[in-house]
């Protein structure tokens, strides 16, 4: 990594909150909950952030691991990586985004899907989050990249209990703006995964 300390994690950070923050969920948990019951509301939101931090601490702490037991290499990683950003950046930026998922019968426990996964814990900012730790072998640090991780679940816990008054005060319109710049920096950033993942690769094939 070209950055140390602090400055990888506020890297992090602002990687994150682009792929899973408050911009894409707010309008969808606001579309689910709509005709819901405020406490209920409430609980939704709880269980769907406990949900979302279970996975990123699991990926976090042992994402690497697992993929390196399964004979992955950094260079695959940093390249998997990459295509996801792309694919999902691409969608957002040159696709029609549907409109919020609804809720599929009384049975469903929306908190876990839609809302957990995939809104909250996307496959393309999980990517991320395991490229940044399969690089640090401090453990504190590791665990630091898994604050900054819990740290955006909790923006978005606030962003859920706040949506609908956010979406009465401002609408749409400007988190559409908000994520397709959001998808353009993330195309961006894909983009150069993919170059570095194909770069470790090739090195790595002719050694």
């Amino acid at each position: 990594m070209l950055y140390d300390g602090p400055a990888i994690l506020a890297k992090l950070f602002g990687l994150l909150f682009m792929m899973m923050g408050p911009v894409a969920v707010i309008p969808v948990f606001a579309g689910l909950t709509a005709r819901v019951e405020r406490p209920q509301a409430r609980a939704i939101a709880v269980r769907a952030a406990l949900f979302a931090a279970a996975a990123v601490t699991l990926a976090g702490l042992v994402g690497y691991s697992m993929l390196a037991a399964w004979g992955g290499t950094p260079g695959s990683l940093v390249l998997a990586a990459g295509l996801l950003l792309m694919i999902s950046a691409l969608k957002g930026v040159l696709g029609s985004p549907a409109g919020p998922p609804g809720n599929d019968g009384p049975g469903k426990d929306i908190a876990l899907s839609p809302l957990a996964f995939p809104t909250l814990v996307t496959a393309h900012g999980v990517g991320v989050l395991i490229v940044f730790t399969a690089y640090v072998q401090d453990l504190q640090m590791k665990l630091a990249m898994v604050g900054v991780a819990l740290g955006v679940v909790l923006v978005n816990l606030v962003a859920m209990l706040l949506a609908q008054r956010i979406m009465g005060l401002i609408g749409i319109v400007p988190l559409k703006l908000l994520g397709a710049v959001f998808g353009v920096l993330q195309l961006a950033f894909g983009v150069e995964l993919v170059a570095r993942g194909a770069a470790m690769l090739t090195k790595s094939l002719a050694a």
